[in-house]
């Protein structure tokens, strides 16, 4: 599945997970619900490129340099541990997954109080 239709479904996903939960008090919770959306699109990008020498390139793309692209590129750790590596944290930052289209839970939620603050203000 793309990345934009992936985030496309996410975000409708947030939405009414952010509405069911508005009135709720747990917003930390939305905030590490945050990092766990942002590692598991990682994630996906990872999969995405499926084998290493895709792997190296992307990495030597986003400004990566020689070593640590081959590093984390051919390594026998899993996709998931790779994704909450620093050199995944480097590269898909949380600028470019803004500029992708995604939209964490607690931007999500702080946008819906403004909103609603606007309008209920007597």
């Amino acid at each position: 599945m793309p990345l934009e239709e992936r985030i496309r479904r996410l975000k409708r996903l947030m939405y009414g997970w952010v509405n069911y939960f508005q009135y709720a008090t747990g917003y930390e919770k939305f905030e590490q619900l945050d990092g766990w959306v942002r590692n598991r699109l990682r994630y996906c990008i990872w999969k995405a490129w499926k084998k290493p020498w895709r792997r190296y390139r992307a990495f030597r793309q986003l400004g990566i340099n020689h070593e640590w692209a081959m590093k984390f590129a051919w390594s026998r750790k899993g996709g998931w541990r790779l994704s909450c590596s620093p050199v995944m944290g480097m590269t898909v930052t949380e600028e470019r997954l803004k500029h992708a289209g995604d939209t964490s839970p607690s931007r999500t939620i702080t946008t819906m109080f403004a909103k609603r603050a606007l309008f209920h203000v007597v």
